[in-house]
């Protein structure tokens, strides 16, 4: 009813039918508002621009019309502003984060680097220890086919104990110097001064087996 009274103020001639003006004005008080959404959401809107209806609201309702634009237009560049301000905050997040991401791949790939030469190293590491390890049981093994044990010579020495082992040592010098012929024909050096060794075993032997003769005799 208020909007039907506020479209009746304007003024209408009293002859209708030859008056474009009073024919759209009476076109527009015919309409159903209440059928007419839009056309009520425009006079909703024009209600909070124009508190009072007189002359003069009337007269300026253009101006304030523009006024209400201007701000509404203000209000949607503070909006932007803002929004403008929350992209470039986000902008210098997103920034931030492929910095430290560029930093963690950088370290990811030293730490791959490094640990490339650390596996390399006990790669490395591993095959010299099981070359030493082959090497100390080829030297035990040539050790232990050509020479005595420490308490094989300390039998040798003892002429108080004549007996088996005495005898199982000699047997053994005596293997030793057989075997030695054949390493005499790859290693000649070694060969040599393993036959001295054992002819000085040998010697040592026949001294303690000559006073255990004494002795017994």
């Amino acid at each position: 009813n208020e909007y039907k009274s506020y479209l009746r103020m304007a003024p209408v001639a009293e002859d209708a039918a030859s008056n474009p003006l009073s024919r759209k004005l009476q076109k527009i008080l015919s309409l159903k508002l209440d059928q007419d959404p839009d056309l009520l959401l425009a006079l909703k809107g024009l209600s909070s621009v124009v508190q009072t209806n007189n002359l003069r609201t009337r007269r300026n309702l253009r101006g304030e019309f523009e006024k209400r634009s201007v701000e509404l237009s203000e209000e949607l560049c503070d909006s932007f502003r803002h929004v403008n301000s929350l992209i470039d905050r986000l902008s210098d997040e997103i920034t931030d984060i492929s910095n430290t991401c560029s930093e963690m791949t950088e370290k990811l790939a030293s730490s791959r680097s490094q640990m490339s030469g650390l596996l390399q190293k006990t790669s490395q590491i591993k095959h010299d220890s099981e070359e030493v390890e082959m090497k100390r049981e080829v030297i035990g093994a040539f050790i232990e086919r050509y020479n005595i044990t420490p308490e094989q010579s300390a039998i040798l020495r003892n002429s108080q104990s004549v007996n088996h082992d005495f005898f199982d040592v000699m047997r053994r010098i005596k293997t030793i110097h057989q075997d030695c012929k054949t390493l005499l024909q790859s290693h000649q050096s070694t060969g040599l001064q393993i036959m001295e060794n054992m002819a000085l075993e040998q010697e040592t032997a026949y001294q303690t087996l000559y006073k255990w003769t004494q002795v017994i005799l």
